[in-house]
């Protein structure tokens, strides 16, 4: 039988019946096997996340798992056939040398994480505790042979020192802060996802517009990539539904008014039984802001400015990175139907109400995640802030949307506002919005400061207005969105005693802003989208 040793940063994976074996400390083997085609593989790595300037990405976590998985994927094997073990992460950074605090523990979070990102059935676990180990897998059975290795055992120092030799990244004790560096950083590397290893080649797109030479312009902004491709075209609903029946596209982009059936119609029409993903071209005008909004809630990713032939180059780079958020993001899985009122209620002293703040900052799926935590709260609950990354023209729109399904008062922000118990106020399109205190009142500042982050408005820059108010009791969400915004701002406002909270990645539509917080141990609590409207009434209540 073959007899394969497995260093860190490397894969094996063999159809033929073989031994792997590997020595692990902090770092952590993962092993999948099929069982239907009796074949198996492992993964040896030793940090959860990369830098940019990494050359061998088998090194972490991150890349590891995914890339183990793609050796499945090239003998078609199925994800519902895979069974995955997680093996190390011991607290033995004292002979790894590349250690900081908990790296076991990160590194085996990073598994659970990626196996259930990639839907692998996770079958047993030997992780964590103050000792190294030594496994073999037998790639014909899926089996596995462990032995705890003491501190001084000379193949465990072995390994250390080739840790030693081949990496030259040294985490800092203070790795919160520098973790979340390297995850904000890493977004530009675009780690491997299931899409991966579902499938190879470009993404193929169907562009739906009544208009010839719009889709002119958006093929155009399209093919600058070579990872995407149009596939075809359609003038109406009608050819596109016959080109969808005849080869399913992996994405759609749809206009929303077309002569005959307009563009949230017939995505109404496909959606349950053919779901695609999708993104809305909208004049972003305020006649589109409901067919907009209508369209979100009825399976749509997101939406964009329908280009000029002058803004290619500017809005192609955008458009591209919502076509791979949204073929990357699994988010059709994720939607839920209309939640049930919990018949949530605060009952806390008028102190504690006025004395309060609710922070909400979200970003890509935001507008359905915002109106999903509001929708559930009672009347009397504390002033509520919430920069949304959307549009001038949509946000009074969605503050307009809100206000119609929530119990308490929602509206667009102006100048000057004041906070009040029973009000919640959006930062609008186009503005920065930020909290100051004039005596004992506390007032809405709204700015045409620079972006940060990109954005205007920005979740970090409200955030840090509002980190100074140690004597208030606030609570920080930061909901799904793309980048980073908002993440660098939560960690400051826990470390100023706020109640932070992050939308978990199952509920996420795209868990980028909440996972950066998560890893830089902004976020208090990582909670499931349908809990955080009870999250917050429970600690309203407490006295």
């Amino acid at each position: 039988m073959k007899e394969i040793f497995l260093k860190p940063g490397e894969i094996e994976f063999s159809m033929e019946p073989a031994r792997i074996t590997t020595v692990l400390g902090s770092c952590i083997a993962v092993t999948i096997f099929d069982k239907k085609l009796k074949c198996g593989g492992m993964c040896h790595y030793y940090l959860p996340l990369a830098s940019p300037n990494s050359k061998n990405l088998n090194k972490y976590g991150e890349y590891a798992i995914a890339n183990l998985l793609k050796k499945f994927k090239e003998v078609n094997s199925s994800p519902r056939d895979l069974e995955a073990k997680i093996v190390g992460g011991g607290n033995v950074i004292n002979i790894t040398k590349i250690g900081a605090d908990n790296i076991g523990e990160k590194n085996a979070s990073m598994a659970r994480q990626k196996l259930q990102n990639f839907k692998i059935n996770i079958t047993a676990e030997s992780v964590g505790g103050n000792t190294g180990r030594k496994i073999r897998l037998y790639t014909e059975s899926g089996k596995i042979d462990l032995r705890k290795l003491k501190e001084n055992d000379t193949e465990l120092q072995e390994t250390g020192q080739y840790l030693e030799k081949t990496t030259s990244i040294i985490l800092p004790n203070s790795i919160r802060r520098a973790q979340a560096q390297q995850a904000i950083q890493s977004e530009e590397v675009s780690p491997t996802h299931i899409q991966s290893v579902k499938k190879s080649g470009p993404i193929k797109i169907l562009i739906v517009d009544d208009s010839k030479s719009m889709r002119m312009i958006l093929r155009k902004m399209i093919e600058k990539y070579s990872d995407m491709l149009v596939m075809a075209e359609a003038e109406n609903a009608h050819v596109a539904q016959e080109i969808i029946d005849k080869q399913k596209p992996d994405l759609i982009t749809l206009d929303i008014n077309m002569p005959g059936m307009d563009g949230v119609t017939f995505l109404k029409s496909y959606m349950p039984k053919t779901p695609i993903p999708t993104i809305m071209i909208s004049s972003l005008n305020k006649a589109e802001s409901g067919p907009v909004f209508e369209a979100i809630e009825s399976g749509a990713f997101d939406y964009i400015k329908k280009p000029s032939l002058d803004e290619i180059e500017n809005l192609s780079g955008e458009l591209h990175e919502v076509i791979k958020a949204a073929f990357d993001s699994h988010y059709i899985e994720k939607r839920h139907a209309p939640s049930v009122s919990k018949g949530l209620t605060i009952n806390t002293t008028e102190e504690i109400i006025n004395s309060s703040l609710i922070a909400i900052g979200a970003s890509t799926g935001g507008t359905e995640a915002i109106k999903d935590v509001l929708i559930d709260l009672p009347k009397n609950v504390p002033p509520i802030i919430i920069t949304q990354h959307i549009p001038p023209v949509f946000s009074a729109a969605f503050a307009d949307r809100l206000n119609t399904l929530c119990k308490f008062s929602v509206k667009e922000a102006e100048d000057g506002d004041e906070l009040r118990p029973g009000h919640a106020f959006v930062a609008p399109g186009g503005k920065h919005m930020k909290i100051i205190n004039q005596g004992a009142r506390r007032l809405i500042k709204l700015t045409e400061d620079p972006p940060v982050n990109r954005f205007r408005p920005s979740v970090d820059y409200m955030f840090d207005s509002i980190s100074s108010f140690t004597d208030k009791r606030v609570i920080a969400i930061l909901l799904t969105g793309m980048g980073s915004d908002g993440a660098q701002g939560l960690l400051k406002l826990r470390e100023n005693r706020a109640y932070t909270l992050a939308q978990d990645e199952k509920t996420s539509i795209v868990y980028g802003m909440p996972k950066v917080a998560a890893e830089m141990g902004a976020a208090k609590e990582v909670v499931a989208l349908e809990n955080m409207s009870e999250k917050i009434a429970n600690y309203l209540n407490k006295k």
